[in-house]
């Protein structure tokens, strides 16, 4: 009897031991989950980041040129008690683009920073949040994109949000989390080209032309050919301004004696594509009469006389009527001199070199 009683109480005590053993393995567990809980954001356990939609600033479908995209961010959750807020740090967006046009900078980004960004078509952008998201706040962030296609296409931007780390959260749904919007990018001139000639001023070319539009122009080059435009050499650059309004640009070029000038404007972009103006056709009279030549004629206070020719400089030059009568003479000491001519009665007078070579003028 003795011995089945000490059996029994052996019994009991191992029981209660093995009792005591899995008591304490249960708080080690619950210890545990405490301590992985404690690893969440107290207040981000009823956060829903959710990438909602993707438009364009204004709204349309067609990207010209430059563009901003507006990417719709939201913290979609129910809660009343905070414990929807998304900290700092805890979402990731990751925004893909298509071939047909890419990032190009952020416009407006508030309350996120840009992580890493490929700017180029297909690239990728990666935003995170450096600031706390409240429940139920709505973020627009705007980026400027560029269309990069050489025909019109269609493309493909899609939005997508995550966290930053694998916590948990009361809500897992992903239903928003990820956003596609599609873009047709259109082919345009870069620059609406309103007027483009060249004017003889003396053995001078003024080169102008105007615009009405331009978009994502680098600059204007202006090329000369003396060939009948069988080949054409760089005259003169000039940076494009960029904007909606109408431009005037102006070129002065000078015509070394060639008595025909063809002109053409070459369009440079910032993708490097190239288009050409029409070719304006200017007859030239630089050089002509042994390379004499006067402007503006007629005048009505000033005449310019310049000269090509080395063998007409440190010559008599006089100034006379249709009669013969001298009204004026002077030594010409270089290849140019402006002449007052504002004492002269009106009409036609000769400009007489002393080799006997001459031009004409008109007075008014």
């Amino acid at each position: 009897m003795k011995n089945l009683k000490s059996i029994k109480l052996k019994s009991v005590s191992q029981n209660l031991g093995f009792l005591k053993t899995l008591c304490l393995s249960a708080a080690i567990a619950i210890a545990s989950i405490n301590s992985a809980e404690a690893q969440i954001p107290a207040n981000a356990v009823a956060a829903d980041p959710s990438a909602k939609s993707v438009t364009q600033v204004p709204l349309s479908s067609v990207i010209i040129g430059d563009a901003v995209l507006k990417f719709k961010f939201t913290n979609e959750n129910s809660s009343t008690n905070n414990t929807g807020q998304i900290p700092a740090g805890s979402v990731r967006l990751t925004i893909s683009f298509p071939g047909n046009f890419y990032y190009l900078s952020p416009n407006d980004i508030p309350k996120f920073i840009i992580e890493d960004a490929d700017p180029n078509p297909f690239g990728t952008v990666h935003l995170v949040n450096n600031a706390l998201i409240l429940e139920n706040e709505i973020i627009d962030l705007l980026l400027n994109v560029r269309a990069t296609s050489t025909t019109s296409s269609a493309g493909a931007v899609t939005f997508n949000s995550d966290r930053t780390t694998p916590i948990r959260v009361a809500n897992l749904s992903t239903a928003n989390d990820n956003s596609t919007s599609s873009f047709t990018t259109q082919v345009v001139l870069p620059v609406s080209l309103v007027d483009f000639k060249a004017e003889q001023q003396g053995c001078s070319a003024m080169v102008s032309w105007k615009t009405n539009s331009e978009v994502n122009v680098k600059n204007y080059t202006v090329q000369a050919s003396t060939d009948n435009g069988f080949s054409f050499t760089e005259a003169g650059v000039k940076a494009a301004l960029n904007n909606s309004r109408e431009n005037t640009y102006l070129l002065n070029l000078t015509m070394d004696g060639a008595s025909t000038y063809f002109y053409r404007l070459k369009i440079t972009d910032n993708d490097g594509q190239i288009k050409y103006s029409d070719i304006f056709k200017l007859k030239s009279t630089c050089g002509k009469a042994g390379g004499i030549n006067v402007f503006p004629s007629p005048a009505t206070s000033i005449i310019n006389l310049s000269v090509t020719d080395p063998a007409m400089i440190n010559k008599r030059v006089a100034i006379i009527d249709v009669a013969g009568r001298i009204y004026q003479s002077f030594n010409l000491t270089s290849n140019y001199k402006m002449v007052s001519v504002e004492n002269l009665p009106k009409g036609i007078y000769i400009l007489r070199f002393e080799n006997g070579q001459s031009t004409k003028f008109v007075k008014l």
